[in-house]
């Protein structure tokens, strides 16, 4: 069991523009951040260029890499793509599913800003925090 946060993409693009998410404080104090290789690949397709690109990912460095387990994760990112569509609600994005199975396999909390992801996230039992 993981207990630090896996900040979603949501929430790293927050802070990284706005400085409005915990993200920026917790860094601050030292406090171990998780993100996981799909958020990492959204977070670096949106840098300009590769100054921003390295300048993220020396960021990133200070959080703690929650592992991608290809087998597991596409796996149970189907699961949670069919259940939440026979529930009647339709993800975002497939990459949404893969960090939600992330959390879940890692037992570990959820930090989005993204409704759709947190509604989707809590009926797998992936704890929401902010």
């Amino acid at each position: 069991m993981t207990t630090i946060p896996l900040a979603d993409t949501s929430v790293w693009v927050e802070a990284l523009r706005y400085g409005r998410t915990p993200l920026p404080s917790m860094t601050d104090r030292d406090e171990l951040i998780g993100f996981t290789e799909p958020v990492l690949m959204e977070l670096v397709s949106g840098c300009r260029n590769e100054d921003e690109s390295w300048a993220l990912r020396r960021l990133l460095l200070r959080g703690q890499l929650l592992r991608f387990d290809t087998a597991a994760d596409f796996d149970g990112a189907a699961d949670v793509y069919r259940t939440s569509r026979r529930l009647g609600i339709t993800p975002n994005s497939h990459v949404d599913c893969m960090i939600i199975a992330v959390a879940a396999r890692h037992v570990t909390p959820l930090m989005t800003l993204d409704r759709q992801q947190a509604r989707i996230a809590a009926i797998f039992g992936v704890e929401l925090v902010s």
